[in-house]
């Protein structure tokens, strides 16, 4: 699971996204997406205000990209701390999600999350898997587009996530997709403490 390009220490997160499929698998080769908008709407009162000033710390490794383990939430298992190549960036947890400030959403790169600057590394890890499993990653929170040669997609970025397939899914099978993010100016909407 993961945002492009959210936590980043060069470059702001792109508000659209897009993937045009050149060739796609038969089977398996699918994109689920996840609104981080209708997960925080679903969250209680209660559980909003005891996040709504939560700091995230991001790591922009790519050593620890590449030589972690996800589980299920997209939460990186990781036994260390620090690389040499870590560069980490802080954020608010919690934002509008776009310039109207008519609803807010997370600010949480799960393929790049390290800990909540307010909790110990092993609390982090815990309330992560609660806002994950209970809010975002829920059935009724996620849509999954099976692909066809030649489909595009084009979302918003900074109110939603996505994760592919496991590649195991479709290995030895072509998957050749473009990309393409819109860079932008425009700041996170942050809330005001």
């Amino acid at each position: 699971w993961h945002q492009d390009v959210s936590g980043s220490e060069k470059y702001l997160p792109p508000i659209i996204s897009s993937m045009y499929m050149l060739s796609t698998p038969s089977h398996g080769d699918d994109t689920i997406f996840a609104s981080y908008e209708d997960a925080y709407d679903n969250m209680d009162m209660n559980f909003k205000n005891y996040i709504k000033n939560y700091t995230v710390i991001h790591s922009n490794s790519n050593i620890r990209q590449q030589k972690a383990i996800y589980d299920y939430t997209g939460l990186r298992n990781d036994d260390t701390y620090e690389y040499e190549d870590d560069i980490l960036t802080e954020n608010p947890l919690i934002i509008y999600s776009d310039d109207k400030k008519s609803r807010k959403t997370f600010s949480l790169n799960p393929k790049k999350f390290l800990r909540f600057k307010e909790l110990n590394y092993e609390d982090s890890n815990t309330l992560f898997r609660h806002i994950m499993k209970k809010y975002i990653i829920r059935n009724d929170n996620i849509i999954t587009h099976h692909w066809d040669d030649y489909d595009l997609c084009i979302f918003n970025n900074r109110k939603l996530m996505h994760t592919s397939s496991p590649k195991a899914v479709y290995s030895n099978k072509d998957r050749i997709y473009l990309q393409c993010r819109l860079s932008t100016k425009s700041p996170l909407n942050y809330l005001k403490k």
